[in-house]
């Protein structure tokens, strides 16, 4: 086995402090002045899950359709956890995180999502897969998401790059690292 050099791990290291030092200058309103966006979807689905929720509350049985929205519709959010590793990472990135506000942990899942997607496709240079990872994560539309509060949405973009990275990589012969970068990532 080789013996484990530190000065490898560095850029990687520096780029996810850089990450966060983004993270925290683009919600700075956030961060320093106590502010948040509200998101409409996010202020809505109360209203929306109400009817689930009661019918819980009256039979103990879990219902997946709503019939507040659009004369019906499939629902999943208000009953449903999915447990395991999204739980941890949805912890992590934002949800009851004791530092992160959500719609920070959505932009850093973002970055580092397509970081790791960068180095699964083989970009070595380390400055190259973090201008990969800002274009990727400031590109408008992924912030529009958040304004929005489409969460389910912005976190399955966010891990969709990753995903797929690890894909690519068992496909170039590195089956057991791409299975278990696909599998942390599909979860």
């Amino acid at each position: 086995m080789k013996d484990f050099n530190f000065k490898t791990l560095l850029p990687h290291l520096a780029a996810v402090a850089f990450f966060l030092l983004v993270m925290v200058v683009y919600f700075s309103p956030i961060v320093f002045d106590n502010k948040t966006i509200m998101q409409g979807d996010v202020q809505g689905w109360k209203g929306v899950a109400k009817a689930t929720m009661d019918f819980y509350e009256e039979t103990g049985v879990r219902t997946h359709w709503s019939p507040n929205m659009f004369s019906g519709m499939p629902e999943f959010s208000a009953m449903c956890r999915a447990g395991g590793i999204w739980d941890a990472l949805m912890s992590f990135f934002g949800f009851h995180h004791p530092v992160l506000h959500p719609h920070m942990g959505m932009l850093l899942a973002y970055l580092l999502g397509f970081y790791i997607f960068m180095l699964c496709i083989g970009v070595r240079n380390t400055w190259f897969a973090v201008l990969g990872a800002l274009a990727y994560s400031l590109m408008s539309y992924n912030i529009i998401i958040i304004e929005a509060g489409h969460v389910s949405k912005g976190y399955a973009m966010a891990w969709v790059a990753p995903m797929l990275g690890g894909v690519i990589l068992a496909f170039r012969g590195k089956i057991i690292l791409g299975a278990i970068v696909t599998m942390i990532f599909l979860g």
